[in-house]
């Protein structure tokens, strides 16, 4: 049953009542662009209005709440389903308006002050808070309504909510001189808050589905990931199967809190593709597309995770659930911290300078077995690599990767252990014969590149990423030390794009044909190399003696020395050091017919 009221926050907070904020809910986000400013614009208006003798009611949405605990004589206990941010908001809000009272009017404080803290010989310890939010809040919004002068001086969270308001709250009161001008209007504060914003508080009785109404009310999203929306209901979950008191915060803190707890890292928003999406949906997405063997739609995630996981037959526990994605965020987050020269550090850059996540599914699940030796693990890595840089020297087409994705996945699911995890995946990638599928050969890609133009036709990225894995091979075989690439690296041509100026073709060449070819040929691999900063626009289309020097001042790379080990620079020059690269980047790559696989 379902029991909806219009309150005041009067009748909120004046009952002897705790609003408790379940642990599994997320950290307070509010902030001052987005809901701060429009709150506290609200309230003045609503303010004024009481002023001049016109007070009107201004809604300010809906909560919805659970009775946990009525004991005779004690604090009523409820649990916050859905508008912890918005009580909390408005605790702090209220928290702001009785420290200005108090400067002046202490009488009115302590008015204020109970909508802010229970009374009565009960109301001890937490539970003499109105709201007590959950524990990753809770000693920053006690320190706040302490009021012990602790407040940093930070524009965020419930500090910076807190200093917000109180700043607003004076500087629109004193904008009055007179003592007794700026006294009504604290009083006109009070009554807008107390008998003028209202809500519309939704309390269930237990027989209602919470889960289903978190979900409906949250369904437009906004502020809420699909991780939050899937946490929510393992965590009600988890409240259902409990058997002892304590067993959902000790889930929570042993094993959801240390792996997905941190903010800061999983809200942040990161591009893929075209998309920009919160790391912590990205990490559902390729969680839930490892473990159902098909991609996982990121438009409609908590529906297909509710569908493939939770409903799924038998279903899962909670602890296994939270254990399980607790784990898998682990090793999803190590992903960023290999070092970049590790194996696995390079692979995990070069899907970043490549723009695509879609081997992360099948990484992760290299990544979570505990069968697979690290050495298979890397060979299998080092295949993937090779099939994705392969198809992209090519052009070769992306439309099916989703498909192959979920085949791959379907063969390393179907095994009863992953030990030899590697070997199925150079089989697998061996036996797509399609055109659109096939892992390209040694004379396909060296092909393209001795006769395709790559600059202006792959990106930036892209190229960066060919040629530095030239430097490391270059490196390799000369035993030299391998420095960490340089953040700011450019792409240069050595034979400048602009090179009839002081690059003139030969007088018997000078024809239309060779003026093309050449504009093809400068785009080559084979005259790109890479510089810490751009050369001014000058130097850069300067003759070849000055171009050399200044290219070899630029950079140390093993690629620039082997370019100006050349005393002179031509279309023969071009080619032979495409040759050059080109035999690199297959050695950095190998094919499907290549020994190593065997």
């Amino acid at each position: 049953m379902i029991e909806p009221r219009l309150v005041t926050l009067g009748d909120l907070f004046s009952d002897r009542g705790q609003y408790q904020v379940p642990i599994y809910q997320r950290p307070y986000v509010w902030g001052k662009e987005e809901q701060w400013i429009p709150l506290w614009e609200d309230l003045r208006e609503t303010a004024q209005g009481h002023l001049e003798g016109k007070p009107a009611a201004h809604f300010l949405g809906a909560i919805v709440i659970e009775l946990i605990s009525a004991d005779p004589g004690r604090v009523k206990e409820y649990s916050v389903i859905d508008g912890q941010q918005r009580l909390t908001t408005l605790q702090l809000l209220l928290a702001a308006l009785g420290a200005v009272a108090g400067e002046s009017r202490p009488e009115q404080a302590e008015e204020v002050g109970k909508l802010l803290l229970n009374e009565g010989k009960h109301a001890t310890g937490d539970l003499r808070f109105k709201i007590l939010p959950g524990e990753h809040d809770r000693p920053t919004f006690k320190q706040v309504l302490g009021g012990d002068g602790t407040s940093p001086e930070s524009p965020e969270g419930m500090h910076g909510a807190y200093d917000y308001f109180m700043g607003e709250i004076r500087k629109w009161v004193q904008a009055e001189k007179s003592a007794e001008q700026q006294a009504l209007m604290l009083d006109a504060l009070q009554e807008a808050c107390e008998g003028l914003l209202q809500v519309v508080s939704i309390q269930l009785d237990g027989s209602s589905d919470a889960q289903v109404i978190f979900e409906t009310l949250n369904s437009r999203g906004a502020d809420l990931t699909s991780l939050d929306l899937a946490k929510n209901a393992i965590f009600r979950l988890a409240e259902k199967e409990a058997t002892e008191e304590g067993e959902v915060s000790e889930l929570h803190a042993t094993h959801w809190q240390p792996s997905l707890g941190d903010a800061d890292y999983w809200l942040e928003t990161i591009r893929q593709g075209r998309y920009n999406n919160e790391r912590a949906d990205l990490f559902l997405m390729h969680w839930l597309t490892m473990k159902i063997g098909k991609p996982a739609r990121v438009q409609h995630l908590f529906a297909d995770f509710r569908k493939e996981i939770l409903q799924q037959e038998p279903p899962p526990t909670a602890r296994e659930l939270v254990v399980e994605l607790s784990e898998d965020a682990k090793t999803f987050r190590s992903f960023d911290d290999f070092d970049e020269g590790s194996d696995e550090g390079r692979f995990f850059r070069r899907l970043r300078m490549m723009d695509t996540t879609t081997l992360l599914p099948v990484a992760l699940l290299l990544f979570r077995s505990g069968e697979l030796e690290a050495d298979r693990r890397r060979r299998a890595l080092r295949a993937l690599e090779s099939w994705l840089v392969r198809r992209m020297l090519l052009g070769a087409t992306s439309a099916h990767y989703n498909r192959l994705l979920a085949s791959l996945l379907e063969t390393l699911n179907g095994q009863p252990s992953l030990e030899t995890a590697d070997t199925l995946v150079i089989q697998s990638l061996r036996g797509y014969s399609n055109p659109t599928d096939t892992w390209p050969t040694d004379d396909q890609v060296l092909g393209q590149i001795r006769t395709r133009r790559l600059y202006g036709w792959i990106s930036h990225k892209r190229i960066r990423l060919l040629l530095e894995a030239c430097e490391l091979q270059l490196a390799a075989s000369s035993k030299s030390e391998q420095l960490p690439f340089p953040e700011k690296l450019s792409i240069e041509h050595a034979m400048p794009q602009n090179w009839p100026k002081n690059w003139p073709l030969p007088a018997e060449k000078e024809d239309e044909e060779a003026i093309a070819e050449r504009n093809e040929r400068i785009d080559r691999l084979g005259n790109l190399t890479l510089v810490t900063s751009g050369l001014n626009s000058s130097l850069s289309d300067s003759a070849w003696p000055i171009k050399r020097e200044a290219l070899a001042k630029h950079s140390q790379l093993l690629v620039n020395q082997l370019l100006c080990a050349n005393e002179t620079w031509d279309d023969a020059s071009i080619d032979a050091r495409g040759e050059e690269l080109a035999a690199l980047i297959v050695r950095t790559w190998p094919g499907p017919e290549a020994s190593v696989w065997d």
